[in-house]
């Protein structure tokens, strides 16, 4: 059971499901090479936010050159967002693009070219997703259950993992959970 909570290397934070082995993942995490390179002592970084319209407080990230493609695979399945923020890259600038945009009906804004930090948010999400995959190579592990894993963690400061704010349930993992996380709550 403890290699199982701390198999995917997501840290500390991420391991503990089970408030009754804290004490033994913490020392099977502190012990683990991988956890520490990769997500032992990381800052904790304030994210810069935009204003966005509070419709339902689902975001989508993507960092992709066929982005007009995968967007309309989640517009799909998730419904047609109010505004998209993304950076300056030749894939959100063309022509072809402002005329997805426009078509479908939803604003686009820019953060600043070549400052980071005013895309926070997603440049947290691609920090991690970077460390998992690196993590990956090097345990020569795929990256499925790793990302599995990640969006069911419920981080400090939220109640909900990103997959229960997404479809208001848990999903199951490799970790025993109780049936009662596998039910949608919806408040």
């Amino acid at each position: 059971m403890l290699r199982k909570a701390q198999a995917n290397h997501q840290g500390l934070e991420a391991s503990l499901r089970n408030p009754c082995m804290k004490d033994n993942v913490e020392r099977k995490v502190s012990c683990c090479t991988i956890c520490q390179e990769f997500f032992a002592g990381q800052p904790h970084m304030k994210m810069q936010t935009h204003e966005v319209p509070d419709y339902n407080k689902q975001y989508l990230i993507l960092t992709d050159s066929a982005a007009i493609i995968v967007m309309k695979v989640q517009v799909a399945q998730h419904g047609i967002l109010a505004m998209l923020i993304t950076d300056n890259a030749t894939c959100f600038t063309s022509a072809e693009f402002q005329a997805f945009y426009r078509t479908w009906h939803f604003q686009h804004s820019n953060s600043s070219p070549y400052r980071p930090r005013g895309n926070g948010k997603a440049e947290v999400c691609v920090k991690i997703a970077n460390n998992i995959m690196k993590e990956c190579l090097q345990t020569k592990s795929g990256p499925w259950l790793a990302l599995l894993e990640w969006r069911n963690i419920t981080m400090s400061g939220l109640r909900t993992s990103t997959v229960q704010r997404l479809i208001s349930r848990r999903t199951r993992t490799q970790i025993p959970t109780s049936t009662g996380f596998l039910k949608p709550r919806v408040s």
